[in-house]
């Protein structure tokens, strides 16, 4: 906030959707949260919380596709939240992808991502049975498979959580195993989806979720990459900018600067030093977090998601982070 405070002064100029979309929504969070957390009768309040949040995702992404499937619905709910900053775009983008009900597009991807990560913390606590195991496993996957249909940034969420399981469980060829086989059943459903629905909607979703995979260059993936790319040449020109930014956000419906960058989109805001102040306030939460159930190589995968998501767009874990910090 005084980075912000700063930056609006000297530039005199004030743009509220850096606050609104910042700082309010931190603060907002965090004090949900320590309602949620007074609230919670658990014994083990970060367990509970770890699983409430990874059934809410599960939740989210299966009544995403329930209504991917049933285009009628989609723009029922289109008309009632609040999807993008144009309800028209998001029913458009819905004939060939999944927008998730409540975190769309690359906000699904942080969201997927960091859930994945969390899960496979849960799975390689000693504290975690192996009933809880599977289930985690279960959750898991349809995160991965349904989470690459909303939004393509969920593989560094799968494969960073696909990392730390392997790296801490000694029966880790089971996940190999099971990675291999997720990978070959792709490859065996996509013609016989081809064949059996031609140009559905449901091949049209597989092909958006996993072309990158098998055909990157010819994939709608290539293009978005390259994008983002020259998005990385888009810097401030100026010391000034660089030390306390240009108090500008948005421009219009558009980003400040036409970047998708999210390092680049909080220095034009509030400067270097304030880019520092948001990611060190996460990376604060994250080291806090409960060792039972977050070890020292899980955290570093979580702050390894935060500064890879960053590069694509502005990240923040803070509405997660807060409850398991708080529990």
């Amino acid at each position: 906030g005084i980075f912000l405070l700063i930056s609006i002064l000297t530039n005199q100029y004030f743009d509220f959707d850096f606050l609104k979309e910042i700082i309010i929504f931190n603060f907002v969070v965090f004090v949900s949260a320590y309602g949620i957390v007074s609230l919670c009768k658990s014994k083990e309040p970060v367990n509970f919380f770890t699983w409430l949040i990874g059934l809410s995702v599960v939740f989210q992404l299966v009544f995403s596709l329930i209504l991917f499937l049933i285009p009628s619905g989609f723009q029922i709910a289109a008309s009632i939240f609040e999807l993008t900053q144009d309800a028209d775009k998001a029913i458009q983008l819905n004939e060939f992808r999944m927008v998730g009900i409540g975190a769309g597009f690359f906000q699904s991807g942080i969201l997927n991502s960091f859930v994945l990560v969390m899960m496979s913390s849960l799975i390689i606590s000693p504290k975690t049975n192996n009933k809880e195991k599977n289930i985690l496993y279960l959750f898991i996957i349809l995160i991965s498979v349904l989470g690459l249909f909303s939004s393509r940034s969920t593989i560094i969420g799968i494969l960073i959580s696909l990392l730390l399981i392997v790296f801490n469980i000694y029966k880790s060829r089971v996940v190999i195993y099971s990675s291999i086989l997720m990978v070959l059943l792709l490859l065996v459903l996509m013609p016989i989806i081809n064949n059996l629905f031609g140009n559905s909607r449901l091949f049209d979703l597989f092909k958006f979720g996993t072309q990158f995979i098998f055909d990157f260059n010819n994939s709608q993936a290539s293009q978005s990459t390259g994008e983002l790319n020259d998005m990385w040449e888009i810097w401030p020109n100026s010391l000034k900018t660089w030390l306390i930014g240009d108090a500008k956000y948005r421009d219009g419906t558009l980003y400040y600067m036409h970047t998708d960058v999210g390092y680049a989109r909080i220095v034009y805001a509030i400067g270097f030093f304030g880019l520092i102040s948001v990611l060190i306030g996460q990376i604060y939460l994250i080291l806090k977090l409960d060792r039972t159930y977050f070890n020292f190589q899980a955290k570093i995968c979580m702050l390894v998601v935060l500064l890879i998501c960053e590069i694509k767009g502005v990240t923040l874990f803070t509405p997660f982070l807060s409850m398991l910090f708080l529990a």
